[in-house]
């Protein structure tokens, strides 16, 4: 069970992309210890599967950070309505690891979820409302503009100029109706360059030439050299900044905010032994065990969670501190907590 057959999901190109906001693995039908125990063995096997399918299918919560970042793309596609240029957009920053990303993943799933409501046939006429690039390290604008190109999968001469990608691509947008438009790992234009300049600049015509708005994600790019000089003038009058950072624990609207996040990712676990509630009592500690990262409590309670299924005691699935305490975490969170000894589900799993 520890490895899935399931397709690895992708986010390059737009069919694998609509699988992924389409297809989220369901959650599994709650059982109790009792019905789990009264199942025949293979039926425990599949139900076990369909749980650690679950957990492992990028599970995400609706924290304050995805929230606000969900209202306020949302209000500027209102304010794109109608509008020939000079469209607003997004820009999510902060540092590594602190879930930029899976905010934006969130984020797609809601436009694509949004606008399935209003299309229901979009798929069978070729709509693709969301779309998502990742700038290439050391880009330059072709290689910009044709990371667009593979997504949407189009088939261009080899020797195709800059212009004549460009062209191909607002075509196919403008056709697809496409809505939404993630630009990740912007750090890679951060730096003062006549080709990263080059490549701010498609970016710049993309969203002139297409009706969508842009969200531009990336490790601290609000501090980079991409909103210096004239071109970053013109990025910071248009975009609108969502700063991610880790959670607090100072004051009480901090532990609230806190509190409230554990209780979202407690409630997901489909653990047959398991408190919802209980983990609260745990909430200061897994704060300081993350960091208030929220790549780390997940893993911490997504992963502690999956290793209590593959361990086989349904009676013993709960997480408790003392266990989650034997977890292995990231480097960052085991440089300010200290290294700690492996799980006994971890030492089966590893030899």
């Amino acid at each position: 069970m520890i490895f899935s057959q399931a397709e690895t999901p992708s986010l390059d190109r737009h069919e694998d992309l609509n699988r992924l906001l389409s297809h989220q693995p369901a959650r599994p039908q709650p059982h109790t210890l009792e019905q789990y125990q009264a199942l025949a063995e293979n039926e425990r096997r599949a139900f076990d599967t369909e749980r650690l399918d679950y957990l492992g299918g990028g599970l995400t919560v609706a924290t304050p950070q995805v929230q606000r970042l969900i209202k306020s793309v949302r209000l500027a596609i209102l304010g794109n309505r109608g509008r020939a240029s000079g469209r607003t957009g997004v820009m999510v920053s902060g540092k590594s690891t602190v879930g930029k990303t899976t905010a934006c993943i969130a984020l797609m799933r809601s436009t694509h979820a949004l606008f399935g409501l209003q299309h229901r046939d979009f798929a069978g006429r070729g709509a693709i409302p969301v779309a998502y690039v990742e700038v290439p390290a050391g880009s330059s604008a072709k290689a910009m503009i044709g990371r667009f190109a593979h997504f949407y999968g189009l088939e261009l001469p080899g020797r195709s100029t800059l212009e004549e990608i460009l062209k191909a691509v607002v075509t196919a947008m403008r056709t697809c109706s496409t809505q939404l438009v993630v630009v990740d790992e912007l750090q890679n234009l951060s730096k003062l360059s006549q080709g990263n300049g080059e490549s701010v600049d498609v970016l710049k015509s993309l969203s002139n030439q297409v009706p969508a708005t842009f969200v531009y994600s990336g490790i601290n790019v609000h501090q980079g050299g991409l909103l210096a000089g004239e071109r970053g003038n013109q990025i910071s009058r248009r975009f609108t900044l969502l700063e991610m950072q880790r959670y607090g624990h100072a004051t009480a609207e901090e532990t609230k905010a806190w509190n409230g996040i554990v209780m979202a990712f407690s409630n997901e676990l489909p653990l047959l032994a398991h408190d919802k509630k209980a983990l609260l009592k745990d909430a200061a500690w897994l704060h300081r065990r993350s960091g208030g990262n929220i790549g780390t409590l997940q893993r911490l309670l997504v992963g502690g969670a999956q290793l209590l299924i593959l361990e086989g005691d349904p009676a013993g699935e709960t997480l408790t501190r003392e266990y989650m305490e034997a977890l292995p975490v990231d480097m960052a969170a085991e440089n300010a907590g200290g290294l700690l000894e492996e799980s006994p589900a971890l030492r089966q799993l590893t030899g």
